[in-house]
């Protein structure tokens, strides 16, 4: 261990979505959720900035995502072609969509963990390699 103190953040937003579930006794049942989603990032203050990574840029980030998924059907998007769009497939992908924003930033820090919650009683984690 290097002895430099490591900083987690987290930065939270929302979105409203719909998914279609098929079931066997249903043709197709669609559900409407608000959706609420935790970014954490994590990883060593900059001195020059005092930061790990500019907020600015994690809201940045955060719009961007949550802008396609938000009022949409999310089976209709390319990002859950052929699969029904659980909580835990949005947040695996909103996870590697952070990953990929950040990475293209080229700042330092890394994303550990999205939280993704359907409604008030139910989440999801998903968490970096």
């Amino acid at each position: 261990m290097s002895g430099i103190p490591v900083v987690r953040l987290v930065r939270r937003t929302s979105f409203s979505a719909a998914v279609r579930s098929s079931d066997e006794h249903f043709r197709y049942k669609g559900f409407g959720y608000n959706y609420r989603l935790e970014a954490y990032f994590e990883g060593e203050i900059d001195p020059l900035t005092g930061m790990i990574i500019n907020l600015v840029d994690i809201d940045r980030w955060l719009k961007e995502l949550t802008d396609q998924l938000d009022h949409q059907v999310l089976n209709d998007l390319p990002a859950f072609a052929g699969v029904v769009p659980t909580a835990e497939r949005i947040a695996l992908f909103c996870l590697r969509e952070l990953e990929r924003l950040l990475g293209e930033s080229g700042q330092k820090g890394r994303v550990v963990k999205v939280r993704l919650h359907e409604g008030d009683g139910f989440w999801v984690d998903a968490f970096a390699n």
